[in-house]
């Protein structure tokens, strides 16, 4: 009933109040209102985002809903402990493959940790007493830098250009891609946490608690809907001879170049991880026995074939898998599911290393085997 009599004394004093502009700077601040809510809807679904890709594509389509800009560019680092940057760009928001023309962000690194916040590269131009790397941002030709700065420092750049069309950005507009720009930036930042957080320092791999989780995960999965897996284990033959002869900066290059090759090797949806030491486990999703051995061994010789090249010499390892397969009428507790995998890896290592053995494969499985490796 109050606020009906309020309308009404509005209603009243209408021409009054237009005349003093009030009902302007209402819509004003409604307008501001919806678009602080708008930010707040983006920030929250770019939060929920599980990968730099999506992040980066929600990115381009919110900016695609109010302008072009000319260049839209992101430097990032390749992984949670890599100083190698990955560029993604996009020119008139149309992916663009361009020449890479920094590959390292050391020459800023100390200037966007003291100074975390968004500049204007005219700006930026001016504090940073560094004329290659401003060449080098030059050739992207931006107008606001956006800094990735997290915990472990500067882990990124986003650069923007000028508008396609139209002239220079206005208040709200550059508000508005400030804003933006800084949720994807945290966004971008808590995934190289995660990232960080499950990933093996020396090989890059997943480690071993993120392996255990993603094992019970999918042994879980299978007693729901019937399907069927395959964990294998890998360990480098001889490493401890291998050390005490190279040394260990030695070891650890080899530890990741067959994370490499294991990596090459399995399906975008396998996980590998680093177990501990020199010894690696595998999980395959909705792979058979037989399939699992062919990957296996496609692991290991790719693995007994390659080369590594520490301080001139070339070394060469070979490793010794031992696997074990899983379904639903034969389901076991991951813990015992890596023992069974555990034995199945000494038996390949006491028949004379470089091999794969499954667990309790018997004389049935050993038969199919030799009958595969003979048809294919």
């Amino acid at each position: 009933m109050e606020d009906w009599h309020s309308n009404l004394e509005l209603l009243k004093h209408y021409d009054v109040l237009q005349k003093t502009g009030i009902w302007e700077q209402l819509d004003l601040l409604n307008g501001k209102i919806k678009d602080q809510q708008e930010l707040i809807s983006e920030a929250i679904e770019l939060f929920q985002k599980d990968s730099i890709d999506s992040i980066i594509e929600y990115v381009t389509s919110k900016l695609l809903n109010k302008f072009v800009p000319e260049n839209l560019v992101f430097l990032l680092q390749e992984g949670a402990f890599s100083d190698t940057l990955r560029t993604i760009w996009f020119k008139n928001m149309k992916p663009y493959e361009g020449t890479d023309h920094i590959k390292s962000l050391t020459s800023c690194t100390k200037f966007f940790t003291e100074f975390p916040n968004s500049i204007s590269f005219n700006l930026l131009e001016y504090k940073l007493e560094n004329e290659s790397f401003i060449n080098s941002l030059r050739y992207y030709n931006p107008e606001i830098i956006v800094p990735i700065v997290g915990i472990g420092g500067l882990n990124g750049l986003i650069l923007i250009g000028n508008k396609v069309i139209g002239e220079g950005f206005d208040r709200e507009e550059i508000y508005y891609l400030d804003t933006l720009m800084k949720f994807a930036s945290m966004s971008i930042q808590n995934n190289l946490n995660h990232q960080s957080a499950i990933t093996d320092f020396k090989t890059r791999l997943y480690n071993h608690s993120f392996f255990i989780r993603r094992l019970e995960e999918e042994l879980s999965r299978l007693e729901r809907y019937d399907e069927e897996a395959a964990l294998l284990v890998l360990d480098v033959d001889k490493f401890k001879v291998f050390n005490d002869t190279h040394g260990h900066l030695a070891g650890d290059q080899v530890l990741y170049h067959v994370s490499r090759a294991v990596e090459d090797t399995i399906r975008k949806g396998d996980i590998a991880a680093r177990f501990g030491g020199e010894e690696f486990v595998v999980l395959l999703a909705r792979t058979g026995q037989f399939e699992a051995f062919k990957v296996a061994e496609r692991i290991r010789n790719k693995i007994a074939d390659m080369t590594v090249d520490f301080q001139g010499k070339q070394l060469k390892v070979t490793v010794s898998i031992g696997g074990c397969h899983v379904n639903k009428r034969r389901l076991v507790h991951a813990t015992k599911l890596i023992e069974q995998a555990d034995s199945a890896l000494y038996n390949s290592k006491d028949k004379g290393r470089n091999q794969t053995n499954f667990f309790e494969p018997g004389f049935y499985f050993l038969s199919k085997v030799a009958a595969l490796q003979l048809s294919s």
